[in-house]
């Protein structure tokens, strides 16, 4: 997810040229912040809610889901590189971030699997 992240808005978007902070306090920051998302979407994982899914797409699931809560928190507290994004640019960030968190606890559930089952399985 961090690495992602990193990838849309500072190679892409060029949004990390506009941080007002020091920059090891942010990336610092930023970090702590996706190791709580990670931790929290792999205990959501591990309750194997959406079991009937599939591990993977429920893996993905949870991290859209996480990727619009984070994304509505984050707009929500002001928390953002441009305040003045149209309706499109909105949705396209949000769009990012379910791809985003998707992928990231996608990675995270199959680190799960390895570590916690004793090896990756792909269940269909």
């Amino acid at each position: 997810m961090f690495l992602l992240s990193n990838l849309y808005h500072n190679i892409i978007l060029n949004d990390f040229d506009r941080i007002l902070y020091p920059k090891p306090f942010f990336y610092s920051s930023l970090l702590i912040a996706y190791s709580g998302i990670s931790l929290v979407g792999i205990l959501i994982y591990s309750l194997n809610f959406f079991s009937k899914l599939g591990p993977h797409f429920s893996a993905f699931l949870i991290g859209s889901i996480l990727g619009i809560t984070t994304y509505a928190i984050t707009i929500t507290m002001g928390f953002s590189f441009n305040n003045s994004l149209s309706m499109q640019q909105n949705m396209l960030d949000v769009l990012w971030q379910v791809i985003e968190q998707g992928i990231g606890l996608l990675v995270g559930a199959i680190c799960y699997q390895i570590i916690e089952k004793g090896g990756f399985f792909i269940h269909i």
